[in-house]
């Protein structure tokens, strides 16, 4: 049995809403939902508290479903390459925001300065890219960094 269907039958059978899930672990009733059709899957820490909530051995939820797995091999390099998303992002920013400034008059920059940041630009929108077909290539959403809705 998929972990969806799994989490679904024994919320089911405790006789206990999405919502009163939801509250137990500090998310979303969206979320609980999400999980239950398979759309996303829980972290580790949050399947350990599943199987103690529920009353059911761990493997119950590991062994059954294929992309559990999956989905929990691929959440630190997830966290990993969001975060360098994010940096390279904020260095894109910031190396834009200088450049406008030197443009309004506002700081001085020298031609050499500038070209360098003007590079330094085009390289970090490279990596930014290469980054997002990374994440196409191996399945793993890589939102730029607005678009991101973590939780916790």
């Amino acid at each position: 049995m998929e972990f969806g269907q799994r989490l679904k039958q024994l919320r089911q059978e405790k006789g206990i809403t999405q919502k009163q899930v939801a509250e137990a672990f500090y998310t979303s009733r969206q979320n609980i939902s999400s999980w239950e059709n398979g759309k996303t899957y829980p972290n580790m820490k949050d399947l350990i508290h599943l199987s103690d909530f529920f009353g059911v051995s761990l493997d119950v939820f590991l062994k059954e479903d294929q992309q559990v797995q999956e989905s929990l091999e691929k959440a630190p390099v997830k966290k990993l390459l969001r975060h360098v998303l994010r940096s390279l992002t904020f260095l894109d920013l910031l190396f834009g925001i200088t450049l406008l400034f030197k443009q309004l008059n506002i700081i001085y920059l020298g031609k050499i300065a500038s070209i360098l940041i003007l590079l330094s630009i085009f390289v970090i929108i490279n990596a930014i890219l290469a980054l997002r077909r990374f994440g196409k290539e191996f399945d793993i959403d890589m939102t730029f960094p607005w678009q991101l809705h973590l939780r916790k």
